[in-house]
């Protein structure tokens, strides 16, 4: 208690000769809770016996999560139920290396707003099946080097016939 303010401050080791002997205070689990500075409600901390953070939970007085743990963090949501994260306000993420998605069954995506794309470098686009695209208002397309396009015309068997229809525009109330 100080001034008022309550805390439980718990320190612990896993190994008592190097990490919190009868002369050492290297720490490797730490627990901060209630109105400790450090604490800040509840923390939760793995550490290296210098003090350096593995892992830790911390829930702040104004509500806030955190999860943190620099060896990664794996989240496993077993088939019997839907996992979902409602996010109520702005969501920012960030991934310092690659990112990879798989997915076996359907992908929907719904956007309310503008949906922006920006790739620095090349984008490759695999289909393996059909394509439909559906624009309900203009599209605009600006290349700034040349533009090819490889049609096929359909299957290599039965051999294709002249007259087959290999590409086609229409334009309907226009020209």
């Amino acid at each position: 208690n100080k001034n008022g303010k309550t805390s439980l401050i718990w320190r612990a080791a896993t190994d008592q000769a190097t990490e919190n002997g009868p002369n050492s205070q290297n720490w490797t689990i730490r627990l901060d809770i209630g109105a400790h500075p450090k604490g800040d409600l509840f923390t939760f901390e793995i550490t290296r016996p210098e003090g350096q953070t593995l892992a830790r939970i911390h829930m702040g007085a104004n509500g806030r999560l955190e999860l943190m743990g620099i060896g990664g963090i794996d989240t496993t949501s077993g088939d019997g139920g839907t996992q979902r994260e409602d996010i109520a306000a702005d969501r920012d993420t960030a991934v310092r290396g690659k990112s990879r998605t798989a997915i076996m069954g359907l992908v929907e995506e719904l956007f309310g707003a503008e949906h922006k794309t920006s790739v620095s470098k090349n984008r490759s686009l695999l289909v393996g099946n059909d394509l439909l695209e559906t624009v309900n208002h203009d599209h605009n397309t600006s290349i700034s080097g040349k533009r090819t396009a490889q049609i096929g015309g359909g299957p290599d068997f039965p051999a294709p016939k002249a007259g087959n229809v290999a590409l086609a525009y229409e334009v309907i109330n226009g020209g």
